[in-house]
């Protein structure tokens, strides 16, 4: 890498905001910004002239956030000239910022790229303390370089929470979304909102050319350009008021816009340039000497430097060449098509030469274009297998598809690998039909191997979808029919059978067939295979409780994955390795793996590995105690294993959520995942006894051991007979525990000798880890034999294991303490937040509002605290505020599902939440409990002040009074509590304070007139009278109540 002396220099005007003009404001669109913002990346995706640009430099001005802008051209496609701007860009809001990873991207040497992003990032994390959003504008210019496409898809899984990414580009950006899209971190806008409405185009002409059209005009106008009016403004400003009356008035047929400017350009050039425009337009990629190979000249490089001098419509490119602007493209490819021999002689041509330089890819391009579809197919036929090995599935499929039918049926091999694609890109009913029609066209033209192939994929897909029956059918029909030859498919066919017969509980069956998988694909010379029938026989291999082999297998595979480079199956062996420690207990060596895995799964965009990660992830943190953490990556999972209808792990999901829900004491919810568990498990006779097994558990935390017991028994019978054994044991575990409920003490220490043989013998403690705080006391009272080293370490472990409060990023959340009865105050963990840390007063605001009002909908929040603000600017600052709020605590405080904002902290104290708890339960308590005065006494000391007294918004007022209210409810019932104590002081003291805040209250007027009787003053209690009767008559015109006036008339004619 060049040291700063070449360094190149920086144009400041690509990192400012453009100072437009004239700007035609767009409220439909700017709403959709604002009501967007907070999303980790908004795409803007339109041709020229659909007012892109304009659109965000008019959001840039309305909005309070601070916005950094990056106009892109071609001279941006190296990504060390992309970060230097990136950084040069933020410097125009953060002067300081970006003096780290400029010394590294000009220190001299090479460097990795993703370690130039990691530092940029973290300087982002560690630099910006304010929420930011980042335009890159023309991203189109730098969409063909894959390095800036790493760097931006390398930003987009990394930025920090306060960092936002709005891309304005020609088309959407090659760019990896998917894992954004699923989690609902992408919007965007296209050409059908960017089109100019008639109101807006009206707006436009009466404003900025005093051109005023009838509505039929207008919408004649608009119609005509398809809402594009703004290019033509744009390019053609001297003559647009001609150019509108000209469309205007004209009666007949009206052509594109485009195609107008397009002919208007090329009629004044000369005969052989129109030509030899129209001729390279067949390339994508101008480059001079490419062109004169097409077309046989040597003027290339002189023609195209004079077009580009005259600003015809020539981007170019760094590095030398050029490229059309599209829509000029698209006419001169209009054009050239008219002479349709010329046409495809050109194409065959490139052809040509781009396969004597060796890429085949463009040579099948351009023959599609030409319309040579039986040589297309052919060299299509011969790239496809390396092209699927490669992953490069969609090329493959766009390819196939673009062939007519008669070209695939001739080579019906083409229909087989668009199966296989559509199968791995988890298009699966497409899949299924065209392997049906590949399996037609391949029995026909004899080709066995290929028809067979095509039964192993359909049989594979069967599999995914959970139809092991049809699946096994399929395999077991076609299996018999095959060769030593067919390797392909051997594997694949015993993979299939092995896979389904494990998912039915046939264990020994399921291994045989796997060994068999494996030793066909060791023949093969590829790695692919031998890595994935490794990885199945560990799948296998671990649930009989044969831990060493498995994760032997698991080595195997994990090799072979690093050697291929292929980050889907890579995740998948991770996870399966994780689990080895896991079960262990080794919960810190198993997070290593599983987010190493979870990185490579999302690097995969696969749905299923993602959430086959989120699911070991989940059961990690169940485990280390972090419930809200294993929640979260429970439902992101089973939303990416719907996503990917893969009904095991959509079984083990709920599954999984099922027990969570029981962990947390909500039992009606457990049982109803627990029952769609059981649906979605299907015919796998495993998953239905694992969701048995739970069930049980179930049924011990309500309290019914007797059916518990035969739900344990049932599904420790049927794991019994298909060796499921890690199941078996945690099916042990609870009828041990079962048993013991039942006071069956000599039964259940008997299962519990069995499930701890098998789990020394397996060498596995999670299923204890999972349920200690109701397996402990079982265990404690086993039989401790002499020698039982095992157990012995095992109940350490247990009792040495509190439950942790770690967060999913791996760090222990502090606790949160909240003191809102009186100024309000936030400390985290015995540290006080200070006004400071908030960054502003609405951050520390929102905080108390998010926590007293959660669950609750963003458009409460923002009548809240934004009432005088635009509805559509509120998101922007809410999120920006939240961000602030998250910063200074050092925790995500909210999580937002089924529309509303739900408080995750968790361990928060408040004073008010003490303070209404022990109300509570001192009102569960009969007036006779002596400990109800000291739940009084309790709750009445944690009141220093009224609710958040330095806050003035209504929301505090409301709250304030209604905590006031309650507080003097206290006092009155204190006072009643201590009159039947006969504590005569402290009665008075408890109905005096219940003056100081309602001095109007005759209970309490009552209340110090009996006290006073009782303690023998009664000329205090006729003074009291008398102050409440004057205080009534002088506030309310009333006189005291007749409860108050019978009262006093006792008192008046005691004798003294």
């Amino acid at each position: 890498m060049a040291g700063d002396g070449l360094r190149p220099p920086l144009i400041r005007s690509k990192v400012q905001i453009p100072p437009l003009a004239h700007l035609l404001s767009r409220p439909r669109l700017l709403r959709f910004l604002h009501e967007n913002i907070h999303r980790k990346l908004l795409l803007i995706c339109a041709g020229p002239g659909y007012g892109k640009t304009s659109l965000l430099v008019d959001f840039a001005r309305s909005t309070e956030l601070p916005v950094c802008w990056y106009t892109l051209d071609p001279s941006d496609r190296d990504p060390v000239v992309f970060l230097d701007y990136l950084i040069e860009a933020i410097r125009v809001r953060f002067p300081a910022f970006g003096q780290r990873t400029r010394a590294a991207l000009y220190a001299g040497g090479i460097v990795d790229l993703r370690s130039l992003v990691g530092i940029f990032l973290n300087e982002l994390a560690e630099e910006i303390p304010e929420y930011l959003v980042l335009v890159l504008d023309e991203y189109q210019a730098v969409e063909e370089e894959e390095a800036v496409n790493q760097v931006v898809d390398l930003l987009l899984q990394f930025l920090p929470e306060q960092i936002h990414l709005v891309i304005a580009s020609r088309s959407v950006p090659p760019l990896s979304i998917i894992r954004l899209v699923t989690y609902g971190e992408v919007a965007g806008l296209g050409s059908d909102s960017l089109r100019f409405t008639l109101e807006e185009t009206r707006e436009l002409l009466e404003r900025n050319f005093r051109l005023h059209l009838s509505d039929e005009e207008l919408q004649e106008l608009v119609e005509e350009s398809e809402g594009w009016v703004t290019a033509i403004v744009l390019g053609m400003q001297a003559t647009w008021q001609g150019l509108l009356g000209f469309l205007a008035g004209w009666q007949g047929p009206k052509e594109r816009i485009y195609v107008y400017l397009a002919s208007e350009v090329i009629r004044y050039l000369p005969p052989d340039l129109q030509r030899f425009l129209e001729q390279i337009s067949v390339l994508e990629r101008l480059d001079p000497a490419f062109c004169d190979a097409l077309l046989e000249r040597n003027d290339s490089a002189r023609l195209l430097e004079l077009l580009e001098r005259r600003n015809l419509f020539l981007i170019p490119l760094a590095g030398g060449g050029y490229r059309f602007h599209g829509l000029f493209r698209e006419y001169l490819l209009e054009q050239a098509r008219k002479d349709w021999e010329g046409f495809v002689r050109l194409h065959r041509r490139a052809a040509e030469l781009w396969r004597a330089s060796g890429n085949e890819g463009q040579a099948v391009e351009h023959l599609l274009q030409a319309q040579a579809y039986d040589e297309a197919a052919a060299a299509i036929e011969h790239q496809a297998q390396p092209l699927f090995e490669a992953g490069r599935l969609r090329t493959l499929r766009r390819w196939v598809e673009a062939l007519p039918e008669g070209a695939c049926l001739a080579r019906p091999r083409l229909l087989l690998f668009l199966g296989k694609a559509l199968l791995k890109l988890g298009r699966g009913q497409e899949a299924r039909e065209i392997l049906l029609r590949a399996e037609e066209a391949l029995a026909q033209t004899g080709d066995l191997a290929g028809w067979m192939q095509a039964v192993a994929d359909r049989s594979t897909l069967e599999r995914l979808e959970g139809n092991y029956g049809e699946a096994l059918r399929l395999a077991r029909e076609v299996l018999p029919r095959a060769t030593a030859g067919d390797l392909q498919a051997l594997v694949d066919l015993h993979r299939t059978i092995g896979i389904c017969l494990h998912a039915q509980g046939d264990m020994a069956g399921a291994e045989r067939h796997l060994r068999l998988a494996l030793e066909y694909s060791l023949t093969s010379s590829g790695p692919y295979n031998q890595a994935l029938a490794y990885q199945d026989l560990g799948v296998c291999l671990r649930a009989q409780g044969r831990m060493r082999e498995a994760e032997e297998a698991y080595q195997q595979a994990l090799e072979r994955w690093q050697r291929i480079g292929s980050p889907g199956p890579l995740a998948n062996t991770l996870n399966n390795l994780a689990m080895g420690p896991f079960l262990r207990g080794d919960l810190s060596e198993a997070r290593v793996l599983l987010e190493q895995a979870l990185e490579a799964a999302r690097a995969s965009l696969s749905p299923w590995l993602q959430a086959l990660v989120q699911a070991s992830l989940g059961d990690l943190y169940r485990d280390l105690g972090a419930l809200s953490a294993a929640r979260q990556a429970y439902e992101e999972g089973l939303l990416q294993a719907r996503q990917a209808r893969h009904a095991p792990l959509i079984a083990y999901l709920l599954d999984a959520q099922g027990n969570l829900a029981r962990r947390q004491g909500a039992f009606d919810e457990a049982r109803r995942l627990l029952d769609e568990a059981q649906e979605a498990a299907g015919a796998s006779q495993s998953s239905r006894a694992q969701v048995q097994v739970s069930v049980g558990w179930l049924e011990v935390a309500q309290g019914r051991p007797e059916a518990a017991l035969g739900s344990f028994e049932e599904a420790a019978g049927l794991l019994e007979r298909c060796g499921e054994r890690l199941q078996l044991l945690r099916a042990w575990l609870g009828q041990s525990l079962a048993l013991d409920r039942l006071g069956r003490k000599k039964g259940a220490q008997a299962v519990l000798a069995r499930a701890v043989a098998l789990a020394k013998e397996m060498g596995v403690c999670e299923p204890f880890l999972a349920e200690k705080e109701l397996l402990l006391p079982v265990l404690r009272r086993a039989p401790q034999k002499a020698g039982n080293a095992f157990l012995a370490r095992l109940l350490d472990r247990l009792a040495s294991r509190p439950p942790s409060r770690e967060s999913p990023a791996g760090r222990e959340l502090p606790p949160l303490r909240i003191f809102a009865l009186g100024p309000g105050r936030v400390f985290r963990g015995e540290e006080p937040i200070g006004l400071k840390a908030w960054g502003a007063r609405r951050a520390r605001e929102l905080f108390f509002y998010l926590f007293f009002h959660s669950p609750v909908r963003k458009q409460e929040i923002g009548l809240a605290l934004w009432p005088d603000r635009d509805p559509d600017r509120v998101t922007s600052s809410f999120h920006a505020t939240l961000y602030r709020a998250r910063r200074a605590t050092g925790a995500p405080l909210v999580t937002f599902r089924e529309d509303r904002y739900h408080w995750v902290h968790p361990d928060t104290w408040c004073d008010v939440v003490e303070f209404e708890r022990l109300l509570g339960e001192a009102e569960r308590l009969p007036e006779s409990d002596p400990r109800k005065l000291g739940l009084l006494e309790q709750a009445l000391s944690l009141y220093r002040g009224d609710f958040l007294e330095d806050l003035d918004s209504e929301w505090c007022i409301l709250r304030r009074e209604e905590l006031a209210g309650r507080r003097l409810q206290v006092w009155l019932k204190l006072g009643q509590l201590y009159l039947q104590h006969e504590n005569w002081q402290r009665a008075e003291e408890a109905f005096l304070r219940a003056l100081e805040i309602d001095n109007l209250r005759e209970e309490a007027y009552r209340g110090l007139m009996e006290c006073y009787l009782r303690s023998g003053e009664r000329a205090r209690a006729i003074q009291t009278y008398r102050r409440c009767r004057r205080l009534l008559a002088r506030e309310l015109h009333i006189a005291p109540s007749e409860e108050t006036e019978a009262l006093y008339r006792t008192i008046a004619h005691k004798p003294r």
